[in-house]
């Protein structure tokens, strides 16, 4: 290896680290060929490899960060490609950019933080009336070629491979990292792979576990090459079964890996239907030929693969809780109106979905009313995102400073919830919010949009219109009802109490989900 330099900050501990992520990648599509890696600096997350045919003796290398010769016996392939920073001195992904430019935005802002969320929520509206007939909801046919033999399977332990947006904080994620939990405790290897290029921060949670191989596809492979790389690797590593978890390019492999791999078994897990597209959901049903099962998270899902897709009896209910330690009966709710204060909190991503000005503009609010009644008022905002430079600002412009909190996504959510009386939660589209359940289990009521599958876990009194005027206006109103009202506060808690003993009816993702990788491991026994 040939350094030129080294970036600030960067050790070659760290360039060794890199080098090996990139040959671990490009050995499995290439194992016979010649390759020289010209490394430089990427720009941000994405590596941008360009490969071309090339002799390995090039006496030109360009400027950058090193060379590397991996040798070969076929003729060669030279790769250039960007490293992005180590994991180490990485920072939290803010890929979502706000709707509307800098001065329009900052300009509807200072008339009232409410007004940017209008126009956004009509479009919203008119994206999801229009998204059936702009995105095809066609499913592909299944192949109508022969299944070409299966090559000989190499002396492993069977491996499941889990592909993911991102590794990141957020609900699919949290169910991802639950799988890899589960395949570890069916016996399973883990081979893991992210699309989304990004800091990946939650990737130190399973680095210590030799069982588990997360390849750096989100850095180092373009999409191109998926399909070739997936079945390579799935004949290297003895993989019986695929678990997509929103990663579009494993969507993309599906027609290659049915038939080079008929026997593979694949699941997807889904979560929310987005206005704009219909998100995961509508790439899955596409897909649904070549998908054995479908796992969704909620019933308003369920309803939605029914009514678009011929599903069949390949769709699995599987809620995310524990079927351990969820409690047949909640805890009675946090707030106490005699001790005059109330305590609101909000944990997610400060994106567009979750309406971060919306819910300043209702926290702003409550204050207000709340602080003229002689009670005391404080507010934690518990994320991270492309809004939080916002919500910072509003913060300081408004003199709410000593209100408001704003803490970091690695912060103790359960801790938060437990202090807690009231979660809002006025996003502009759900699944079903984890966050939502977790609350309920901490005696934190949730007050959130009547959104995606929310209707199944909360009852009306606990539900709020999307448009965001409506939010707003019935937002405070139930606020101040539940605080000042005792037998709405208590109807409130019945009705609550009965919508979890229905969801603790239904089967879990872990009930739904180990036992076919209990069976995918028993077949590689």
């Amino acid at each position: 290896m040939t350094i030129h330099r080294l970036p600030p900050g960067w050790t070659e501990d760290d360039l060794r680290a890199e080098v090996r992520a990139i040959g671990a990648i490009y050995r499995r599509l290439w194992p016979e060929a010649a390759i020289d890696l010209c490394l430089s600096e990427a720009a941000g997350w994405w590596g941008d490899p360009r490969i071309t045919p090339a002799p390995t003796e090039d006496p030109d290398p360009p400027p950058g960060i090193a060379r590397i010769r991996l040798p070969g016996t076929t003729p060669g392939l030279r790769i250039d490609i960007g490293l992005p920073p180590p994991q180490r001195l990485a920072t939290q992904p803010t890929p979502e950019r706000p709707l509307l430019p800098g001065p329009l935005l900052r300009g509807l802002i200072a008339l009232h933080p409410v007004l940017p969320e209008l126009p956004r929520h009509l479009l919203d509206r008119w994206s999801a009336l229009r998204a059936h007939r702009r995105h095809g909801t066609r499913p592909v046919p299944p192949p109508l070629a022969q299944p070409a033999p299966q090559a000989t399977i190499p002396h492993r332990p069977p491996a499941i491979l889990i592909g993911m947006h991102w590794l990141e904080v957020g609900g699919a994620e949290r169910l991802a990292f639950d799988c890899i939990r589960w395949a570890r405790a069916a016996g399973l290897r883990v081979i893991l792979l992210a699309s989304v290029p990004a800091p990946q921060s939650l990737a130190p949670q399973i680095a210590g576990d030799p069982g588990i191989l997360f390849l750096r596809t989100d850095r180092y492979l373009p999409r191109n090459l998926w399909p070739d790389f997936v079945t390579s690797l799935i004949e290297a590593e003895n993989i019986r079964l695929l678990h997509i978890h929103h990663c579009h390019p494993l969507y993309d492999c599906l027609p290659r890996l049915r038939t080079d791999h008929p026997g593979l078994t694949v699941i997807d897990s889904t979560h929310i239907v987005e206005h704009a597209d219909g998100g995961y959901p509508r790439i899955s049903g596409v897909w649904t030929r070549f998908i054995d099962h479908h796992h969704v998270i909620s019933t308003d899902l369920a309803a939605y693969f029914h009514r678009r897709f011929p599903v069949e009896d390949r769709l699995l209910l599987g809620r995310m809780f524990d079927r351990r330690t969820a409690p047949h009966r909640l805890v009675p709710p946090n707030l106490r109106p005699e001790t005059r204060r109330l305590r609101l909190a909000f944990v997610g991503r400060l994106s567009h979905q979750k309406r971060p000005l919306l819910l300043f503009s209702l926290i702003r609010a409550l204050i207000r009313r709340f602080l003229r009644k002689g009670i005391d008022v404080e507010a934690t905002i518990l994320g991270h995102g492309a809004y939080r430079p916002l919500v910072e600002d509003l913060i300081r412009r408004h003199a709410l400073a000593d209100r408001i909190r704003l803490l970091p996504p690695d912060a103790d959510v359960p801790e938060l919830l437990e202090r807690s009386d009231i979660l809002l939660l006025p996003s502009a589209n759900e699944g079903l919010a984890l966050v939502g359940i977790e609350a309920l289990r901490h005696g934190c009521l949730p007050l959130a949009t009547d959104v995606g599958g929310q209707s199944e876990l909360l009852p009306p009194a606990l539900l709020l219109p999307a448009a965001p005027l409506a939010c707003l206006r019935q937002g405070l109103r139930r606020i101040d009802r539940l605080f000042h009202d005792p037998a709405f506060l208590e109807d409130t808690r019945r009705a609550v109490q009965a919508r979890w003993q229905d969801l603790i009816t239904d089967p879990t993702a872990e009930e739904v989900l180990s036992p076919l990788y209990r069976q995918a491991a028993g077949q590689g026994a």
